[in-house]
């Protein structure tokens, strides 16, 4: 079987740091997850929040209150739809089939040449995931910077209906 060349010392450490690269890459893309959902969840309430004071004292919702309320507005409805297309499910690798992993213990591949393999896809792995990655994260600062116009929004509202009141 002709395959790639690895060198002849042992593979554990490159096993290792790309065992461990690819690891924490995910652990990151999870807590990523995480974050964007509790922004999406938290920036729920500033349109909701606008939306009973507009019930309920509609006569101060004048020309600058409804630009504030459709800031508000604009603002969660772009953050929506950066975390959901965020969180939608992508094609993360995560680790080499453990079936074609099962079937080279039955070929004339070396120990360290299945370490090598594996740990050159682990790596390979990483590498593909990280247009991903960086998108994500991309995506955590842009949602994060939304949530901070539309809060920005929600105060300026409030204080004119308050000082209109």
């Amino acid at each position: 079987m002709v395959g790639p060349r690895f060198p002849s010392r042992d593979p554990q450490l490159m096993f290792e740091l790309a065992r461990d690269r690819l690891s924490l890459q995910l652990a990151s893309v999870d807590a990523a997850d995480t974050k964007l959902l509790g922004l999406a969840s938290w920036s729920t309430a500033g349109p909701a929040v606008l939306a009973a004071v507009l019930a309920l004292r509609p006569q101060y919702f004048h020309g600058l209150e409804i630009a504030a309320l459709a800031l508000v507005v604009a603002a969660y409805i772009a953050e929506a739809t950066l975390a959901v297309r965020a969180l939608w499910g992508k094609n993360w690798r995560n680790g080499p089939g453990l079936l074609a992993l099962w079937n080279d213990h039955f070929t004339e591949l070396s120990e360290q040449e299945l370490r090598w393999n594996v740990a050159r896809d682990l790596w390979d792995y990483f590498d593909q995931n990280a247009p991903m990655y960086r998108c994500k994260m991309r995506s955590i600062r842009a949602v994060l910077l939304l949530v901070m116009l539309e809060t920005a929004g929600l105060v300026i509202g409030l204080v004119l209906v308050a000082v209109g009141a």
